[in-house]
């Protein structure tokens, strides 16, 4: 095979790529790793930083109502959080990250991706049932129903226009964003040098990672990032089962819908 030949050929290079030194691949793996989640975390700090130094200032007043102002530091997260994340590789190391690389090789999800979603749902509950009721047995200390910390409060909702907010940023904008972020983006980079099955749980379990709440949380969510954890592992399996991002974003959406509707659109109609 000619170099030229060698070159349009992908099979070929993802062949060349696997034979790198096993400390290459791992190295490479760690460094994507370590930098989604540092820019994850800083962009957070970041945000919650200029939040507070606007509230010290006594220009509280300028965010309005909070669940309003949550829902938009969450878009300014997550669009910055992935526009760097994607950016600073490709400018420093050209390391380039195109729509496809993501994932995203369709304009719109299949029926495929519709149906196979709500079967990995159902699928991944059942496991996640599983998983908790064996560490209950034995882990006697482990508390398995402490509530995930959102950003959101219940008690604080008393319009529809802030319940629909609180819809779109964990049901529309969390799924799209967290998806294309570890499903997308860092799925594609590990797949670069390891198999499937290493990739869906090493991001899976960065997935996790980033629920635990470390440096933002008093009491650390461990259940959820056991549960995000096995969630996780289904979210890669669809992604690599489909070739395609869209089964795993409709999966999480639907997962954070159920979610939404049990600790907020039922409190607040029967509240109301």
């Amino acid at each position: 095979m000619h170099k030229k030949d060698s070159i349009k050929n992908p099979i070929h290079n993802k062949i060349n790529r696997s034979k790198k030194s096993p400390h290459i691949r791992v190295g490479m793996c760690v460094a994507y790793c370590i930098w989604v989640i540092t820019v994850f975390v800083a962009v957070n700090y970041i945000t919650s930083a200029i939040i507070g130094l606007i509230v010290r200032f006594g220009h509280g007043d300028w965010l309005g109502n909070a669940n309003v102002a949550q829902t938009l530091a969450s878009v300014f997260i997550y669009v910055v959080t992935i526009t760097i994340a994607i950016y600073f590789p490709y400018k420093l190391f050209h390391d380039k990250t195109g729509i496809k690389d993501l994932g995203i090789k369709r304009k719109l999800p299949n029926w495929v991706d519709v149906g196979l979603a709500p079967i990995a749902y159902f699928a991944s509950l059942l496991c996640i049932f599983g998983v908790m009721y064996l560490i209950k047995q034995f882990i006697p200390g482990f508390n398995i129903e402490q509530r995930q910390q959102v950003g959101f409060n219940p008690s604080t909702i008393t319009t529809q226009f802030e319940l629909i907010l609180v819809y779109f940023t964990l049901a529309v904008l969390a799924p799209v964003a967290e998806e294309t972020l570890f499903r997308g983006y860092l799925f594609g980079k590990i797949r670069r040098y390891f198999s499937v099955v290493p990739t869906v749980f090493i991001t899976a379990f960065i997935f996790s990672v980033m629920h635990l709440g470390v440096g933002f949380l008093t009491d650390l969510q461990w259940n959820v990032a056991l549960a995000t954890f096995v969630l996780g592992i289904t979210l890669g399996w669809l992604r690599a089962a489909t070739d395609n991002l869209w089964a795993s974003i409709v999966l999480h959406m639907l997962q954070n819908t159920v979610a939404f509707l049990l600790l907020f659109a039922v409190p607040f109609t029967v509240g109301r």
